[in-house]
């Protein structure tokens, strides 16, 4: 409540500041531009002559930034891209699948990217996870404020709220607070979540020295039932009306709970070394093209399981002590490197790291046939180099690579490399290769549980490797984009229906080939997007629907002499059947089924959605799972976890800008 609270003030004082801001640099349908035209902050032309010199900001002067992603400017405008992303996970979900709650596990419809593997971080709390990449920085010429709200399920709300300012025109700051609590309709799903974010970033005034930093904390818990006894999946499916309100059922767990906690610093900066201040040269003079970097980053990760009472689902003999277990993590890394920058086109670095990792329990743990060390602690040294290579607006070539060597975790390393084309006018060619070789997720490394048969120890496991090509076409002109994707790993980790953690001695192949139109006709429009995509070998090992579709119908108007841009509609969403697997809170993973597997799939879930823009605020109401009423039963996230019913759900999204 204290946090709304301030939120609320923050809300009142900048609103009573607000400037209203015409978008710059941006390409606007033509009633996009009359829109943004028309809410300008008065005619200039006729003001009385003044001494005072008034300065009206555009959109243009605010801006972001990200390590992945180039400087852009602060997107307020109302769109179905947006759209898609205005939940509490921020996100397009397009192949992902909810849980009946919000802030769970998100049930992955494709292929997860395994590329940061040597961290603690479980899947099942990945879904409200800023990573790095996910961290923004800004520059902006007045004060920002964003505030998110939405409703929670059954009793709760998300909030989210983002402060920058900068204090001159060569140093800002930004803090962002998200703080989720949903009860859910079934028993013991309480999701509890919260994360906090500062970040800043500063260059000397002859551009010589250049900062950024960030400090994040996450709070990621949710209370765990493990889906619904076989009783109570019989009367979802048939429909048994003593059990419309949900916590009448049956769940298989009744106080388990997940914890993960997350504390972290970044921080870069760099010094450049020489600088060439001939005037006829290409080079400015304040610029320094040889310059030395350096990069730290702390990381510490808890992750802790427990029951408050004796729960009796897994067969299993439960160890002597208390019903919890724990483990943590920590890294220390830093990065040397340098680099040369000629003019805004080229840059290329090159440097040596090293790493310090230590995953940890409370105690050892001695069982029959092996024991789980306390500590696993090792230092690792490695390279490293990066390519930015951006020739003109049809050319545009990013690289990074990496190698790390230590004594417990083997070697690692990992190339990642893009190309941007634009071979025609309107048309976009990208397309990349992701090369990966390192030792499977630390949740599977090592595992100590009160259970007796879910602990694990594995040292002797493999690399996996991964080889990765993706490309994607597409047309301004005609809204189409066409892309795919092929994936091989090699000796891939997963967890079977024995709760087992096991690597597969072999290759899983995989491809998938899509599109996605987006056409407009007068005040209508229609995004529609589908996938193909299939495991070619050891398809068992991952359970994957072999048809993704989503498409949107909507009807977009300005109203209120252009002051109120309004989008409605429906949205549908389908994925076929599948064996999907089954959620394993214990370690927050996800574990095949067993022998009564069950699929999962093949209903199209219809959504009803109305947005609306007015100024900087949008206003999102949808309707979602309208086909509930009619098809009972049907919706399932996981064999044992029914899909969310018929819920509305009501968020803004507000910039104020002072």
């Amino acid at each position: 409540m204290r946090w709304i609270l301030v939120c609320l003030l923050n809300l009142a004082v900048f609103a009573s500041a607000q400037v209203v801001l015409r978008p710059d640099g941006r390409s606007l349908s033509d009633e996009e531009k009359r829109y943004n035209d028309s809410i300008l902050a008065g005619n200039q032309e006729n003001r009385p002559a003044d001494s005072l010199k008034i300065y009206n900001p555009r959109i243009g002067d605010y801006n972001y930034w990200t390590t992945k992603k180039s400087k852009r400017v602060l997107d307020t405008i109302l769109n179905i891209d947006n759209f898609y992303k205005q939940n509490v996970y921020q996100q397009d979900l397009f192949d992902k699948q909810q849980f009946p709650n919000l802030g769970q596990a998100l049930n992955p419809l494709s292929p997860v990217d395994i590329s940061d593997n040597l961290q603690l971080l479980p899947l099942g709390k990945s879904s409200m996870y800023m990573k790095e990449e996910d961290i923004k920085y800004y520059d902006v010429k007045t004060p920002i404020t964003e505030f998110i709200l939405e409703n929670g399920l059954k009793e709760g709300q998300f909030l989210s709220t983002t402060f920058a300012h900068n204090v001159h025109s060569r140093w800002n700051y930004a803090i962002q607070y998200r703080y989720l609590k949903s009860q859910g309709r079934y028993l013991n799903s309480l999701a509890n979540n919260s994360n906090f974010v500062f970040s800043t970033n500063y260059k000397s005034k002859n551009n010589r020295y250049h900062l950024h930093a960030n400090f994040v904390t996450h709070d990621l818990n949710n209370q765990e039932n493990a889906g619904l006894t076989y009783e109570s999946i019989i009367d979802f499916i048939t429909d048994n009306p003593n059990f419309s309100n949900r916590e009448r059922m049956y769940i298989n767990m009744q106080s388990a709970q997940s914890l993960f906690d997350e504390r972290r610093i970044h921080l870069d900066h760099q010094f450049g070394l020489l600088s060439f201040n001939k005037s006829n040269d290409s080079i400015a003079s304040d610029n320094f093209p040889i310059y030395l970097k350096h990069e730290l980053n702390y990381k510490h990760q808890a992750f802790q399981y427990l029951e408050r009472g004796r729960e009796s689902y897994y067969d299993s003999d439960v160890l002597e002590g208390a019903r919890s277990n724990r483990k943590k993590f920590d890294e220390l890394e830093n990065k040397v490197s340098l680099g040369y920058q000629w003019s805004d086109r080229i840059t290329v670095e090159g440097g040596l790291l090293h790493q310090m990792k230590e995953l940890y329990f409370d105690e050892n743990l001695a069982l029959e046939n092996y024991t789980i060390p306390a500590s696993i602690k090792e230092n690792r040294i490695g390279l490293q180099a990066k390519l930015n290579f951006d020739w003109s607006e049809s050319i545009d070539l990013n690289a990074d690579a990496f190698y790390t060597t230590g004594e417990h975790f083997g070697d690692q390393y990992q190339l990642n490399a893009n190309i941007r084309l634009s071979p025609f006018a309107g048309y976009l060619l990208e397309g990349g290769l992701k090369l990966n070789s390192s030792m499977p997720s630390l949740n599977y490394f090592a595992h100590q549980s009160f259970y007796e048969d879910f602990n694990s120890y594995n040292p002797n496991f493999e690399n996996q490797n991964t080889q990765e090509l993706y490309a994607e076409l597409s047309s301004q002109k005609i809204g189409l984009s066409v892309f795919g994707k092929i994936l091989n790993q090699n000796n891939p980790v997963y967890i079977d229906s024995n709760f087992q953690v096991q690597q597969l001695e072999g290759a899983s192949n995989y491809f998938s080939i899509g599109a996605r139109e987006h056409y407009r006709f007068g005040k209508f429009g229609i995004d529609a997007q589908a996938q193909y995509q299939k495991v070619l070998d050891n398809d068992h090992i991952l359970p994957l629907p072999s048809i993704l579709a989503r498409g949107t119908v909507y009807y977009n108007t300005w109203e209120f002499k252009n002051h109120a841009h309004i989008q409605t509609g429906l949205t549908l969403r389908y994925y076929s059947k599948f064996n999907s697997r089954e959620f394993f809170p214990i370690m927050n993973e996800f574990v095949l089924q067993g022998e009564n597997a069950r699929e999962i799939g093949n209903y199209p879930q219809l959504d009803l959605f109305f947005n609306m823009r007015v100024d900087r605020m949008r206003f999102y109401i949808r309707g979602e799972n309208l086909n509930s009423f009619f098809q009972r039963g049907e919706y399932f996230s996981t064999p044992l976890q029914p899909a969310r019913d018929f819920k509305i759900q009501v968020g803004i999204h507000w910039f104020l800008f002072s």
